[in-house]
């Protein structure tokens, strides 16, 4: 005698754990956690590629504006740069009293960032803006690369890992829940299955 073929589920069914009237509340509630966590992964793509063109194109302008305000001028130590911390080989910037002149030619003074152990007299290249105050130099390409790639990383796939770790906490406490309450309901039965009684 020919046995029955049970139709299997379509993945459609199986990524939905299913349907009847044996699903409980846990699997709905994990069924749309997962679409939940689908449609993130889904969605953080496309994101990811709006925020990186949105902030590169408003970088770029920064950049701009930047580059039309700064100018790089030369400072002179008025003093001695602080050597380095023997033994260390650093050749970190360190805050040196020299004095430069703002693009409007008017003289200024004040700490400048100068190589370790500079002698007075030397001179160093610093940025100021319009009104010939210190500044830093304008964006680079390579200032706006780093920071596009930064906000794509820390922003939609961010948001796709906190969603994900959702996803799992809520498994682990579902799985959790199921657990107690099987053993809550065998061992309710097992003393009865034990004996032979229905």
């Amino acid at each position: 005698m020919p046995t029955a073929r049970v139709p299997r589920p379509g993945p459609v069914r199986r990524f939905l754990l299913g349907s009847g009237p044996l699903k409980r509340t846990s699997d709905r509630l994990q069924a749309l956690s997962r679409l939940v966590l689908l449609l993130t992964v889904l969605a953080v793509v496309p994101l990811a590629g709006l925020v990186g063109t949105s902030l590169s194109r408003h970088l770029d302008e920064v950049a701009r504006q930047q580059q039309a305000h700064r100018a790089s001028v030369p400072g002179t130590l008025l003093f001695d740069a602080a050597p380095t911390p023997s033994g260390s080989g650093s050749a970190d910037d360190v805050p040196t009293p020299a004095s430069w002149a703002g693009a409007d030619g008017v003289p200024r003074t004040g700490p400048i960032p100068a190589p370790a152990g500079s002698r007075a007299g030397s001179v160093v290249r610093v940025w100021v803006d319009d009104s010939g105050v210190l500044t830093t130099a304008p964006l680079g390409d390579g200032d706006i690369a780093a920071d596009a790639v930064a906000a794509v990383v820390l922003g939609p796939v961010s948001g796709l890992a906190l969603v994900a770790l959702g996803h799992v906490v809520l498994v682990t406490v579902l799985d959790r829940r199921r657990a107690r309450r099987w053993a809550e309901g065998w061992a309710a039965v097992e003393p009865l299955w034990r004996a032979g009684r229905p």
